[in-house]
């Protein structure tokens, strides 16, 4: 029975097992437990789209930014002023701007909510816009509406004074009440 051993390197944490079988040789398994952040990309089977992904699932350590994987620790200390255009969830522009899902699977892209557009989710979308549209107008006739009963609900007192005021006239004369009482 012969030893095997696993040699790794440096930036790569691995385990392997080997398992023997009757007449057939030995099958051998490697598995990878954790790449160094700043190795994922050299090491990553994927286009340079998808290299991204590769960072993020590796570990959730490591940060995607500006074409290179590093860990988030590293990052801060090396320039603070980077660690907000850093990717650190997903892939997507700008995070969808939290307006939208990051499909991950295949090319990174957002799948927007449907009030917003684009392929970061920053835009209003055409239905958003009708929507707004639409709540503007209902917002506008309803106002108008109200200042015009109000409008009319006072003409109409107006003349019901000015009315009465003439029936009262006209039914006492121009006389001043008498008081009877001595």
């Amino acid at each position: 029975f012969a030893e095997l051993q696993v040699v790794a390197p440096d930036d790569m944490e691995m385990e392997g097992t080997a398992v023997g079988t009757e007449g057939s040789g030995y099958n051998f398994t490697v598995n990878v437990s954790k790449v160094a952040c700043a190795s994922v990309v050299k090491y990553s089977a994927q286009n340079s789209q998808n290299q991204c992904q590769a960072c993020l699932r590796n570990s959730p350590h490591c940060s995607w930014c500006q074409d290179r994987c590093v860990e988030q620790g590293d990052l801060a200390n090396q320039n603070p002023s980077l660690t907000h255009q850093c990717q650190t969830k997903d892939c997507c522009p700008q995070s969808c701007t939290n307006r939208g899902i990051c499909d991950m699977t295949g090319i990174p892209r957002c799948r927007c909510h449907w009030f917003y557009d684009g392929n970061d989710c920053a835009h209003v979308s055409s239905q958003g816009m009708v929507l707004v549209a639409l709540a503007f107008f209902l917002c506008a006739v309803a106002a108008l509406s109200l200042l015009y009963c109000s409008y009319r609900h006072r003409v109409h007192r107006h003349i019901r004074r000015a009315t009465l005021e003439d029936l009262r006239r006209n039914l006492l004369g121009d006389y001043a009440p008498v008081d009877t009482d001595p």
